[in-house]
C-alpha cells in the first residue's frame, strides 16, 4: 500500500486551466508574471505546507509538479520551500496535456512492487488535517471489498474550512461540501494508467463508488481569484474572523497558526 499527492504549482500544462490563453507562451507570461507567483507561494506556504509536515502518519509522496521554465529566483525558492518536508518530491517539464503531465509525475513515484495505491490531489491554496494521511489509509479497509471488485473508489472527507482576505481582514467558515479537491482521493491498483487528476472532482461519483466521512476537519481551502470551482457571495457572507475556536482549530488541525496567518494578512496587503 503506497499513498502520493501531488500539487501543480503553476506549471505550464495545455489544457487544465478554467483561463485560457492563445498560446502556450502567453500563459507562461500569465503564469510566471511577479504579482501572481509571489501570491502563489504565500498560499502555499500558508495553507498547504503546514498541514503536511504534521501529519501523524508520515509514509507518503507530496508529487509538486512545476515547469521547467521558472524563473530562476523562484525555482531556488521552491526547492528551499520543499526542503522542509522530507516527502516532497519536486518535477519539473515542458509543457504537457496536464493530465499526461500528472500521469507522468505520479508514475515516476509509484512504487510497482508497493501495491494499491492511494492518490490526492491539493491545489496550491489548499491543506489538509495533520491526521489526513493516517484517515486516507484506514479508508482502504472500508472499502477493500470494492476494491477488490471494481479495482477503484473514492473517499470523500467532506468537512472543514474555507478562509478569504478582504479589507476585513482573514475570515474563515465552517464547510460541508461534497467532492471538493482538498481532503478527496481514490485507492487505485497501480495498473490502471489514470490518477487521481483524471476524474473531475465534482464528477467523481460517475466514474466509481465513493465513500463519504463527515464529522471530522480535514481540509481548509483559500478562497481567492485563482479558485478552480467558482464561489458564490453566501460563502464570503458567512465568513467569520479568526478568533477563538476556529483560531485554535486552524492551528491544532491545520498548523495554520496565529504568527503565520498574521504574516500573511501583512504580505497580502503590502501587495
Amino acid at each position: 500500500m503506497q499513498i502520493i499527492g501531488i500539487c501543480r504549482f503553476s506549471y505550464p500544462c495545455y489544457g487544465g486551466f478554467r483561463r485560457e490563453h492563445a498560446s502556450i507562451e502567453d500563459r507562461i507570461n500569465f503564469l510566471y508574471g511577479e504579482e501572481r507567483l509571489e501570491e502563489r507561494f504565500r498560499y502555499f506556504e500558508t495553507f498547504t505546507l503546514p498541514g503536511l509536515r504534521l501529519q501523524t502518519d508520515e509514509d507518503f509522496k507530496f508529487v509538486v509538479l512545476a515547469g521547467n521554465q521558472l524563473p530562476k529566483a523562484y525555482d531556488e525558492r521552491l526547492k528551499d520551500m520543499l526542503a522542509t518536508l522530507p516527502q516532497a518530491r519536486l518535477v519539473q517539464y515542458e509543457p504537457l496535456n496536464h493530465r499526461e503531465a500528472c500521469l507522468k509525475a505520479v508514475q515516476e513515484h509509484i512504487d510497482p512492487k508497493g501495491g494499491v495505491c492511494g492518490q490526492f490531489r491539493l491545489d496550491d491554496d489548499d491543506g489538509v488535517s495533520y491526521k489526513f494521511i493516517e484517515r486516507f489509509r484506514e479508508s482502504f479497509d472500508d472499502g477493500h471489498e470494492i476494491m477488490k471488485r471494481d479495482h477503484k473508489f473514492a473517499v470523500d472527507f467532506n468537512t472543514g474550512y474555507s478562509v478569504c482576505i478582504d479589507d476585513d481582514g482573514i475570515r474563515a467558515c465552517a464547510q460541508q461540501r461534497q467532492y471538493w479537491t482538498p481532503a478527496l482521493g481514490v485507492w487505485l491498483r497501480p495498473h490502471i494508467d489514470k490518477t487521481v487528476v483524471h476524474f473531475r472532482h465534482d464528477q467523481i461519483w460517475r466514474a466509481m463508488t465513493t465513500l463519504t466521512y463527515t464529522g471530522e476537519d480535514m481540509f481548509v481551502r483559500g478562497l481567492n481569484s485563482t479558485n478552480g470551482t467558482p464561489f458564490k457571495k453566501k460563502d464570503f457572507e458567512e465568513m467569520l474572523p479568526i478568533e477563538g475556536d476556529i483560531a485554535r482549530k486552524l492551528s491544532k488541525t491545520f498548523g495554520i497558526t496565529e504568527d503565520i496567518l498574521e504574516k500573511f494578512y501583512a504580505a497580502e496587503r503590502a501587495s
